[in-house]
Parts: structure tokens; C-alpha cells; sequence
């Protein structure tokens, strides 16, 4: 469940960033999102088909990972959110 989460996050992410269509009602041929998804969920699948890979320190370590970089995203998602030029209206207030 965790690879189809991701992978779908990924292109989501990408076509965002570089402007591309990103839907899974989109097209599959030429779509940056449906092969960054399907890419992605390779990727994983491959890893974890690595005989003796330490899954667990695999898992442990993006966890701990993702908790370390929690409070930098947040304090750059909070100075986006107050941003009034980017926000316009929906700016956060002081």
C-alpha cells in the first residue's frame, strides 16, 4: 500500500513542478505522471526484492528521516502560507 501511496505522491509532485498534466484519469501514453508513478513503484519494488536487504532499518530510517525533516517543511509551509503576494486573500493573518 505504502509504494502506491508514494509512487502517487511522486507524480503528483513532479507534474506539479514542471507543469505537466497530473491525474489518473489522464492519458497513459506520454504522461509524465503515469511514468513517474509506475517508475517509482519499480524502484521500490526492486529494492525490496534485493535478497537480504535490511528491511526493517530500510523502514526505520525513512521514518526517522521523514520526523528530522518535519519541522523545516513546516516552517516553509507556514512561510508560504503567510505569504500575501502568493497567497493573495487566503494569506495567513499575523
Amino acid at each position: 500500500m505504502a509504494i502506491l501511496t508514494i509512487s502517487a505522491s511522486t507524480g503528483y509532485a513532479v507534474g506539479e513542478c514542471i507543469g505537466a498534466p497530473h491525474s489518473f484519469n489522464g492519458r497513459t501514453r506520454r504522461s509524465v505522471f503515469w511514468a513517474v508513478n509506475v517508475g517509482a513503484a519499480a524502484i521500490a519494488g526492486a529494492i525490496i526484492l534485493i535478497p537480504g536487504v535490511p528491511l526493517l532499518s530500510i523502514a526505520l530510517n525513512a521514518n526517522v528521516l521523514a520526523t528530522v525533516l518535519l519541522p523545516v517543511a513546516l516552517v516553509f509551509l507556514i512561510i508560504l502560507a503567510s505569504d500575501r503576494q502568493l497567497m493573495g486573500r487566503w494569506a495567513n493573518s499575523p
